[in-house]
């Protein structure tokens, strides 16, 4: 449990926990807690926050980058305010205000002070909680990364505040270690004032959460076949395999995507466009992945959307069975199958739910994965509750 990294979903997780709690504590009068999500570049730190944040309809959405971003663009423009008194009624007043209120017959009392307007990001969205992200927080200026302090630890900044159960969550990438990145140390002052969770990649979690439906079926089924590329812990021909970035294979993945209806032909395309952003051996890896022709496997869709002997015949000629079964494909087409359906079982019509049901039947997808499917898509698709053997295998 010591320094222990969560994929992306188990963040999720978090953070649907953590933000209601928020509210909670700011209705008992504690100070909402603010989170850091550390993790390497392009692993989804903030799209995670974004996807949480779009399941509440209770909150708003508010990115900022530290990175990018100027003071005033932070905390508001300074402006000077004088105390008008009408009567027992005494406010602070900017500047360019004054002379609407003498006119309601407010007068000057001789005091002033410095304060700050609201800002941009913030006006229009006091109605309701937010959650602001200060994204590559340790990437930002020193006086803005502490302006951030304040606003981390109290949610406020000298005259202004965010809405009452708001959550603030920085992002940054780790500071030391194998990886070198130009970011600032956190002395104690800082980082005691958020908790800091620590992410790592997870290509399972890419596959099901972003590219099924946005990259190329082939590409995806690459991935899930060899992790190792994103998550390490491979080797290639003896030495320890480089570890890969998703975001730079994804952007990847998409510059290829009007050439995947023939990889092998287009190969030399492939390769030029990914040599000098990928590691050759990650390359190469999926060169041998296409000359194995697994950029052809059946998709989802496909076999969904087939009749169910059709489907079985697709399965059976790339899987195989008995002692001839190929496990590795067994599993990429189970995940497949079971991401596909949890994005787009609201486009299943009754066929489509027969031939999910009796694909899961058969022998071909791998029995753990055939098990997680069935617990994620009965509530999707309650008749599955009315097969035996759907039955049999959720209850063994």
């Amino acid at each position: 449990m010591i320094n222990t990294e969560l994929i992306p979903s188990e963040v999720a997780e978090l953070l649907r926990y953590v933000i209601p709690q928020n509210i909670k504590l700011a209705e008992e009068g504690h100070l909402p807690i603010a989170y850091n999500i550390e993790g390497l570049p392009g692993i989804s730190k903030t799209s995670v926050v974004k996807q949480v944040c779009n399941e509440f309809d209770t909150h708003y959405y508010i990115r900022l980058n530290v990175s990018e971003i100027e003071q005033g663009d932070l905390v508001g423009m300074p402006l000077t305010q004088y105390k008008m008194c009408k009567g027992e009624e005494c406010l602070w007043v900017s500047d360019k205000l004054l002379n609407n209120y003498i006119l309601q017959g407010y007068s000057a009392t001789g005091e002033s002070r410095m304060s700050y307007s609201k800002p941009e990001w913030l006006i229009g969205k006091e109605d309701k909680p937010c959650v602001l992200v200060l994204d590559d927080y340790n990437r930002g200026m020193s006086l803005l990364m502490n302006s951030c302090m304040r606003i981390t630890d109290e949610q406020q900044y000298i005259s202004w505040s965010l809405p009452k159960g708001s959550t603030v969550i920085l992002t940054c990438n780790p500071d030391g270690g194998e990886d070198s990145f130009n970011v600032s140390s956190l002395d104690d002052a800082q980082a005691t004032r958020f908790l800091t969770i620590k992410m790592k990649p997870s290509v399972q979690d890419w596959a099901r959460d972003y590219a099924e439906g946005k990259i190329n079926d082939s590409l995806i089924n690459f991935m899930l076949k060899h992790p190792e590329v994103i998550e390490g812990s491979g080797t290639n021909e003896g030495e320890e395999l480089k570890k890969g970035n998703l975001r730079i294979w994804t952007k990847f993945f998409l510059s290829i995507n009007g050439l995947c209806g023939n990889l092998s032909d287009n190969w030399t395309k492939v390769f030029n466009l990914g040599q000098n952003s990928l590691p050759v051996e990650h390359l190469l890896m999926l060169n041998k992945f296409i000359e194995d022709k697994l950029d052809q496997l059946p998709t989802p869709e496909k076999l969904l959307k087939s009749n169910t002997e059709d489907a079985l015949k697709a399965l059976k000629s790339v899987i195989g069975e008995g002692n001839k079964k190929r496990v590795d494909i067994s599993s990429i087409l189970s995940r497949r199958i079971m991401n596909y359906t949890l994005v787009n079982h609201k486009s299943f019509d009754k066929n489509m739910v027969n031939s999910y049901a009796e694909i899961l039947k058969s022998s071909y997808l791998s029995p753990d994965l055939v098990l997680l499917s069935l617990k994620k898509t009965t509530k999707l698709f309650p008749n599955l509750l009315q097969d035996k053997k759907l039955i049999e295998i959720l209850t063994t």
